[in-house]
């Protein structure tokens, strides 16, 4: 059984990185400096996961999944901090208004208030993926205007993440969803026969999820094994999310190896993508560097 790994989402910042953040507000240090001193943080990132098979940009500019597609996109603003699920995690709610282009190239450099200066990704000299917010866990977690269309606002919303993705040079784009939604999987099928899609949702994934649509994803993650069989009948690498991103444990490859045996024993798969069950960003910095090093070993 073939294995590729897998790193995604808001990573935690470094010490240095949460001091400097710190002077940045407080005016004692330029967005020029903080803007160089970000990519800095980012090509370690790189390096520290050179031997990982897909990463994302690490988003250590970005403050929320949600806030840095508000910022660029018309017809979207910010509204006041909610807490993010059962955790101790806040982001800013969107205010949906309508549907629009980008205001800016969101790939170039740009000052906000809200927000650390752009580029929205940096990726240096490593191949990464595009990773964008589901638009209908966006429109449900946001409070949105009633003559505001879903599909629409769907529809709009992931023609613009695949520009984005044309620009960075990726066939490929990973949409997060904390909880799959109903027309959901309908609604991301619409990106679907240009671009991969590599669907990472925490909150799992159901039979009824894909009643009515015939995409095949690149690659489908779960956190639970039982829900393997279902990701691999939609997707041509399942993924299973074997690292605790909410736990300080740090596993050991011995064991992730286990898990890896017994799941080619069953004969279900050819493949598999093993990763973590959520944001790292819950975790130390230095606890998320252990398990990527766990990670790395068993690639």
């Amino acid at each position: 059984m073939e294995v590729t790994t897998f790193v995604y989402g808001i990573y935690p910042r470094s010490d240095r990185l949460r001091l400097d953040y710190g002077r940045f507000e407080r005016g004692l240090l330029t967005s020029e400096k903080l803007k160089t001193i970000i990519k800095e943080e980012k090509d370690r990132f790189y390096d520290l996961t050179d031997g990982i098979g897909m990463v994302t940009d690490p988003l250590f500019n970005w403050y929320d999944i949600f806030r840095p597609v508000a910022l660029s996109v018309e017809g979207i603003n910010l509204g006041p901090l909610r807490r993010y699920g059962e955790t101790n995690t806040f982001y800013r709610e969107p205010i949906i208004a309508g549907k629009g282009g980008l205001r800016f190239n969101a790939l170039s450099d740009h000052e906000f208030n809200e927000n650390p200066p752009f580029p929205m990704f940096y990726w240096g000299s490593r191949n990464i993926l595009p990773i964008f917010p589901s638009p209908v866990a966006m429109y449900n977690m946001s409070f949105t205007d009633r003559n505001v269309n879903l599909h629409e606002f769907s529809e709009n919303l992931l023609e613009i993440y695949a520009k984005l993705a044309d620009e960075i040079g990726s066939k490929n784009i990973v949409i997060f969803s904390p909880k799959i939604g109903e027309h959901e999987i309908e609604e991301i099928e619409n990106i679907g026969p240009k671009h991969g899609i590599i669907l990472v949702s925490p909150g799992g994934i159901g039979k009824s999820d894909f009643d009515n649509t015939s995409l095949k994803f690149h690659s489908i993650i779960v956190n639970n094994i039982r829900d393997l069989e279902l990701a691999a009948n939609h997707s041509r690498m399942p993924g299973l999310g074997i690292l605790d991103a909410h736990n300080t444990r740090v596993e050991t490859k011995e064991e992730i190896k286990k898990h890896v045996e017994a799941i080619e024993n069953t004969g279900i798969l050819k493949n598999i993508v093993l990763t973590h069950n959520d944001y790292m960003d819950f975790l130390p910095r230095s606890i998320a560097d252990r398990k990527v090093k766990i990670l790395q070993e068993v690639n």
